[in-house]
């Protein structure tokens, strides 16, 4: 009875600032610095932000990680701030020691534009064909909640 008078101070500072979120999550969360380093190395993220000055997880969105057999299990929406403005990444993925070993399909969103993010930066830049195709019929707002819908299926 008495545990709700004991402060709560692991709970995310989804009000706080991009700094006190981005303290929180590398004190909390085991991979995030390196999947956060992973997004400031993203191609599309840096051609459209440039120099990437800060970064934390946004502060309305639900981020969750689990420890699983082969790693850390994430889903994190971040804040990224660079020299030519703010976007926001949605990543997806599993990672061990600092390395992606399943990169789920990400987001980017710039300035009112939105891509998906097939591979991590150190993996091969490419797209199946079929892919392409789809791209060109549904558009990519469609196409972007489609692959994460199955996607999410798939994990059950």
């Amino acid at each position: 009875m008495a545990w709700f008078l004991i402060p709560q101070f692991g709970a995310f500072p989804s009000h706080g600032t991009l700094a006190g979120r981005d303290a929180w999550a590398r004190k909390h969360v085991r991979e995030y610095a390196a999947l956060a380093r992973i997004v400031t190395e993203i191609p599309a993220v840096t051609e459209d932000v440039g120099r990437v000055v800060e970064i934390a997880p946004t502060s309305g969105d639900r981020h969750s990680f689990a420890r699983e057999m082969n790693g850390d299990d994430m889903d994190f929406t971040f804040e990224v701030v660079g020299e030519k403005g703010t976007g926001i990444f949605r990543a997806d993925c599993t990672i061990a020691g600092g390395t992606i070993l399943d990169w789920r399909t990400s987001r980017w969103r710039f300035n009112g534009k939105a891509m998906l993010i097939e591979t991590a930066p150190s993996q091969e830049q490419t797209k199946p064909l079929a892919f392409n195709s789809l791209e060109r019929v549904l558009g990519l707002e469609q196409l972007a909640h489609l692959v994460f819908v199955k996607e999410r299926l798939m994990r059950r």
